[in-house]
């Protein structure tokens, strides 16, 4: 059952990478609440054929009251604040410095698994952790200073004759007063996805409705969305929304919900110690795609690589 569950959990980090990566698509012509609203609700739908073709939705009298609420607050917690504050650390720094410094997330969830759970830590656990949090260190760059006089001015006019024919977007300059807010969104949303997984793990103790746990979690977080609409202004900023970024979150949306359906799936079959730390692996897919999808408006220096790579091999020693 393990191995099954940690099987899951690499399908699960693919799909979250191509996720990352459409969702900064369409950060580019939307915004987060615009993310976060298409890729919950769209989920709703999906989890409710998915557990009705499973039959896990006629096995909903198996949770009881405890288990619901759980798996409520895992919706609250991953779905709505995690996801709200990664898409904005998306929408600022780009997906590939926000997959190491959202992976603070497995020390948040592996020292709640340990404490509140009764859950084991290896030594060689303790130093995937190290690994984890060096690699999301070195993965903050600093800005760069401009350049000044006469040798910066040519070298600017270049860059944005470069942008000017190329047909892609061209990668944004963030100033370090942006990268700051940028890190500090990565760093919530890792203290959202954190405490995600402990509340799955409690909600689904001693069954296997992966499926239906998922699509509480889902119907949670969109009721509070749609509840959002009736705020002043809220249906105004979804009609106002950009064609193309409509498609990319949807897209996003797809991913997410596969994603999260094989997330759900493992946590029932193998510890939060294993699953999270392996699920990490996401950064590495996240690059990978970015190369495909995002080339001129990522960051792939030399820092954010090998911030990834400790985040990776980081979050292989915890599953040992």
């Amino acid at each position: 059952m393990i191995l099954a569950g940690l099987a899951l959990t690499v399908l699960s980090a693919i799909a979250f990478g191509l996720s990352s990566v459409a969702g900064r698509r369409g950060m580019l012509g939307g915004s987060a609440r615009q993310g976060i609203f298409i890729s919950g609700v769209a989920g709703v739908p999906l989890f409710l054929v998915a557990a009705a073709a499973s039959g896990q939705m006629a096995r909903a009298g198996e949770l009881s009251s405890a288990a619901l609420l759980w798996l409520v607050a895992a919706g609250l917690t991953q779905f709505l604040f995690g996801r709200y504050c990664f898409y904005r650390c998306v929408g600022i720094i780009g997906a590939n410095r926000a997959a190491p410094i959202s992976g603070a997330s497995v020390l948040i969830s592996v020292v709640v698994a340990v404490v509140a759970l009764g859950e084991r830590l290896t030594p060689a656990g303790a130093a995937g952790i190290g690994l984890i949090l060096l690699g999301a260190t070195l993965a903050v760059e600093q800005p760069r200073a401009s350049g000044g006089g006469a040798r910066a001015a040519p070298r600017r006019a270049a860059a944005a004759a470069s942008a000017r024919a190329s047909s892609a977007p061209p990668r944004p300059a963030v100033p370090g007063r942006a990268l700051a807010e940028g890190y500090a969104f990565g760093l919530l949303a890792a203290v959202g996805y954190g405490l995600g997984p402990v509340c799955i793990r409690e909600g689904l103790a001693g069954n296997d409705l992966g499926i239906l746990g998922a699509l509480i979690s889902y119907v949670a977080a969109a009721a509070v969305l749609i509840a959002s609409l009736a705020r002043r202004g809220g249906r105004d900023g979804l009609r106002a929304m950009d064609r193309g970024a409509l498609g990319w979150f949807l897209l996003a949306g797809l991913a997410v919900f596969f994603a999260q359906m094989c997330y759900y799936l493992a946590l029932g079959l193998a510890p939060v110690v294993l699953v999270v730390p392996l699920l990490q692996s996401y950064a590495i897919f996240t690059l990978l795609l970015s190369r495909l999808v995002n080339p001129r408006v990522e960051s792939f220096g030399r820092r954010v690589a090998a911030g990834i790579l400790l985040v990776v091999l980081g979050s292989a020693s915890l599953a040992l």
